[in-house]
């Protein structure tokens, strides 16, 4: 089930980007990331649980060939009859309008075709006003501090709610979470030549499934995860400049070729089989330099955290201990969040009744060997969840 607040087939996810490769990383044509991330398919029917959907229409989709699924990006969970609760990062750049809410799904698909799935559309959100943006100013120190917003639903449900946990879980708690994230990632560079140009293409691919996955955890002590993400900043802070170099000279190569093949397109004949694989070429690399472009500004503001932590002797601030909760997978092999699992529900069953422990907010790789996934802790946005409720 991964934090760039970007989008991979739609789905957010936000990666904190320290496990990242050095200036050699294209010397040659390999697989960078390669995840199985090993949720299980669920088989309970939570009424609470919420899939975000990205400008969905059902008549439009049937038109287009698309699925409801195609069109989730981020979860959430139903607060009462009319609120929703999800990751802040979810939704910093997309407006009310554009999202709708699936409510109480297992398989989004098998539901929407037998019409029995609940959607409903947003009127507003409600960001947390200190909530540090990937893009914002540094408000705090804490990577996605205070990463929650809360959707307003234009009609009501009758769906049951899920209950805000009252107290504080002590290390070891058995929680889980639930989500309709990408099940398996792949991601490798591609050699690529035109004109005597040389450069590397990016190549993301994902499997997904309609099905609700489910992944047990464990709370972990949040200076466990602090020293897994954030210990030996000095190599990480040089390998975010080195990579970055490396980024932005093959997105140079990458535009100028783009350039080369556009004038090219226009010479030749249209509709030929020459024009058609030129235009797909075409098409890679203009994916490929969105793509780096946005993994820039990414590496970017993570070597603006990591310098600013290590200038200020603050690396203890890097994950908050009160804010956030720090998880680790409780089965084997591993299992993690991933893409489109953002703002899903971090949760515990006591006595017969679930409650919200957090929402998810980020990961240091998908399903990665020793690592950790952070939550927003609920616990701490009681008051505040109910104040922007009744205001």
């Amino acid at each position: 089930m991964y934090a760039i607040a970007s989008m991979l087939k739609n789905k957010f996810f936000i990666l904190f980007i320290v496990s990242i490769f050095s200036a050699n990383c294209f010397s040659s044509e390999q697989v960078r990331k390669k995840r199985s991330i090993n949720g299980t398919d669920s088989t309970t029917q939570y009424e609470w649980i919420v899939a975000l959907l990205k400008d969905y229409d059902r008549s439009t989709a049937i038109q287009e060939d698309k699925t409801v699924y195609d069109h989730q990006f981020c979860g959430g969970v139903l607060l009462d009859s009319q609120w929703v609760a999800t990751a802040a990062h979810c939704v910093e750049n997309i407006n009310a309008k554009n999202i709708s809410v699936a409510i109480g799904a297992l398989n989004l698909n098998s539901e929407e075709e037998s019409n029995s799935l609940t959607i409903r559309q947003i009127s507003r959100i409600v960001t947390h006003p200190q909530y540090y943006s990937t893009y914002s100013s540094l408000k705090s120190m804490a990577w996605l501090d205070n990463d929650i917003a809360l959707l307003k639903l234009k009609v009501s449900v009758t769906n049951q709610p899920i209950a805000l946990i009252d107290e504080v879980l002590p290390e070891g708690t058995e929680l889980k979470t639930t989500g309709w994230g990408v099940t398996g990632y792949k991601s490798m560079f591609k050699k690529i030549n035109f004109e005597g140009i040389n450069a590397r293409l990016v190549i993301e691919e994902t499997s997904t499934s309609p099905i609700r996955q489910e992944i047990a955890y464990k709370i972990k002590n949040t200076k466990d995860c602090r020293e897994s993400k954030f210990s030996n900043i000095n190599n990480k802070i040089s390998k975010i400049m080195m990579t970055n170099s490396a980024y932005i000279d093959n997105v140079k190569a990458l535009a100028n070729m783009q350039f080369k093949m556009n004038k090219k397109l226009k010479e030749i004949t249209l509709g030929s089989n020459e024009f058609s694989e030129l235009e797909k070429k075409e098409r890679l690399v203009a994916k490929s330099i969105k793509l780096f472009s946005k993994k820039i500004n990414d590496l970017i503001r993570h070597e603006i955290l990591l310098n600013t932590a290590q200038l200020n002797n603050a690396q203890e601030s890097l994950l908050s201990d009160t804010n956030q909760v720090c998880v680790e997978s409780s089965t084997t092999p591993v299992a993690g969040i991933c893409y489109g699992d953002s703002g899903s529900p971090l949760f515990l069953s006591q006595d017969g009744e679930y409650k919200l422990i957090g929402l998810a907010s980020f990961s240091k790789g998908c399903a990665a060997p020793n690592s950790y996934d952070v939550f927003s802790n609920i616990y701490v946005y009681r008051n505040w969840i109910q104040n922007a409720i009744n205001n």
